[in-house]
């Protein structure tokens, strides 16, 4: 039920060295859009959240939104109004929300993300950190749709200062 890029591990070896199990995430940009979405939908804008995306309003002037996304498509076009106006919604949270969030948010992939962020205990997130997710507003419908990014850190690897030291490192599970 959600929009997502595909994900796999890959086993690293250099010169039949074993280096550990990493994380490969499909490219969130064109393509994706084009393989996700109906024909013609490669119009909307898509937004990557950058340290922090915390989708707080900053006013009118996009060059506040520049510091915490930068835009993936329609670069030339440079125009921000849509992420804008979903902030602002946002951040004006009274008894209209839900009605002014309606035509601008897919309320639903949003929670969807998030309810998955902290299932996953992913704190490298929007949920965590208020990064690695993006933003795709569909030319269809108008609304922004949340796609998770890079859930690499989740189940409690991402700690404060690096990797918990309360999980089990995987040389120890090889070891044993």
């Amino acid at each position: 039920g959600m929009t997502a890029p595909r994900m796999n591990y890959a086993a690293l070896y250099v010169n039949g060295k074993y280096w550990g199990l990493y994380f490969l995430g499909e490219i969130v940009n064109g393509d994706f859009i084009d393989s996700r979405y109906a024909s013609g939908n490669r119009s909307g804008n898509l937004y990557k959240s950058e340290l922090p995306g915390t989708l707080m309003y900053l006013g009118t002037d996009k060059e506040a939104y520049r510091k915490e996304f930068e835009k993936k498509s329609n670069e030339d076009e440079d125009n921000w109004s849509d992420l804008i106006a979903l902030t602002e919604a946002l951040n004006e949270p009274d008894a209209t929300l839900a009605e002014k969030l309606e035509p601008l948010l897919d309320v639903d992939s949003a929670l969807r993300a998030l309810a998955l962020d902290n299932f996953l205990v992913n704190m490298d997130s929007y949920a965590g950190m208020g990064q690695n997710y993006y933003l795709y507003r569909r030319p269809a419908d108008g609304k922004f749709e949340f796609i998770i990014w890079d859930p690499s850190l989740s189940f409690g690897a991402f700690g404060v200062n690096g990797v918990d030291p309360r999980l089990v490192p995987l040389e120890y599970l090889q070891a044993n």
